[in-house]
């Protein structure tokens, strides 16, 4: 049974590199600016990251008549919203702040949303860097394909610490992974960071309604609810103008908890083909680390243990090939150690976090949440 479960992810990771190849390849060729934005960020304490997010927005190669800049500053206790007035008083982006009304990143969007003057909305976070065609690029595909909803690829910003790497690995699997299964109609998973829709559409959906038990999700969850209602009119944008760069936890803690309010949302998936995807992972790793305890412990089976290894040397190879195709649409080298490090420990984690992620609780913009 659990050969079989190892063995069926395998075949899971091959579908991941298809399926990942098949997703249409854009650039930005068509220079018609037409579309205008509505830029929406929610802060809190940010004093470290805004300024630098909002200087990458305003080196953008674009119409600035096309597209307003809507901050919603989310009950900061530092210098965020000084260093904002003080930004708007030079800058000239059409920069909108306001003070959230309700504490939470959902309700802060939803204020965004309902003061923007433009029909597309495109989500970011505080600590991002773009591509001077990051809008560009979303214009040119609202011109071509008219999607209701769109997520783009998010990107760790390189570091020399091992560390950094191995969470870049990482995170660069998660994002080609909900890219990939995007395109094998099963979605899994988006990032807030780079994602756009409608006003409209939004407000037609009834915004986070039946989503907002979560502080976060307002990702992946409005996208499973758009492609519940209209699964052939979302799109994954593959285009390297539109990769949006952030910053990587830069301590142990930070991780930690970051990964805690990740995994704190898987068990509010709605049962679905979606779902199970997360089922197969999780049980994939289970089993690994029963196997690596029984053959250490009990068990001296040749055979059984000859299959695993079998099975373990075709996952790595499949896992891989996956994250280098990944790293190359980054315009990345992978480094094979962090590789070998993630992949050895991976296990471990996955399953801890799997099954913390819904007894522990976690803090996340100096607020605490239970899980």
């Amino acid at each position: 049974m659990g050969i079989t479960v190892i063995v069926l992810y395998v075949f899971f990771c091959i579908f991941l590199i298809y399926n990942w190849h098949r997703i249409s390849v854009e650039d930005i060729k068509d220079r018609n600016f037409i579309r205008k934005f509505s830029i929406i960020i929610s802060v809190r304490n940010e004093e470290k990251s805004i300024i630098k997010t909002l200087i990458s927005i305003e080196n953008q190669l674009f119409d600035f008549n096309l597209f307003e800049v809507i901050i919603i500053n989310d009950f900061s206790t530092d210098a965020t919203l000084q260093q904002l007035k003080d930004f708007k008083s030079t800058t000239r982006l059409n920069l909108k702040i306001a003070q959230n009304i309700e504490a939470g990143k959902k309700s802060a969007i939803t204020l965004g949303i309902e003061m923007a003057q433009n029909e597309i909305i495109i989500c970011t976070d505080a600590d991002c860097e773009f591509s001077k065609y990051w809008l560009a690029s979303y214009n040119s595909f609202y011109l071509k394909y008219n999607p209701k909803f769109v997520f783009g690829a998010v990107k760790f910003t390189k570091s020399k610490s091992i560390f950094s790497n191995i969470l870049q690995l990482e995170f660069a699997t998660l994002i080609g992974t909900g890219a990939a299964t995007h395109q094998m109609k099963m979605p899994t998973m988006c990032n807030g960071a780079n994602l756009s829709y409608l006003k409209s559409f939004f407000l037609e959906l009834n915004g986070f309604e039946n989503i907002n038990n979560q502080p976060s999700g307002d990702d992946v969850f409005f996208m499973l609810k758009v492609y519940e209602k209209y699964p052939n009119e979302t799109y994954f944008l593959m285009d390297k103008n539109n990769i949006v760069s952030t910053k990587s936890p830069t301590n142990f803690n930070e991780f930690y908890h970051q990964r805690l309010r990740w995994a704190s949302k898987w068990g509010n998936y709605k049962l679905s083909k979606s779902s199970i995807v997360g089922v197969l992972v999780l049980f994939t790793y289970i089993f690994i680390l029963f196997y690596v305890i029984k053959f250490s412990l009990f068990s001296n089976n040749l055979f059984e243990i000859y299959i695993f290894i079998f099975s373990m040397i075709f996952k790595f190879i499949a896992e891989l090939v996956f994250v280098s195709r990944i790293m190359r649409f980054f315009n990345e080298k992978i480094n094979l150690l962090s590789f070998v490090v993630l992949y050895l420990f991976y296990p471990f984690y996955l399953v801890y976090f799997a099954f913390a992620g819904r007894l522990v609780a976690f803090e996340w913009k100096n607020r605490k949440y239970k899980s």
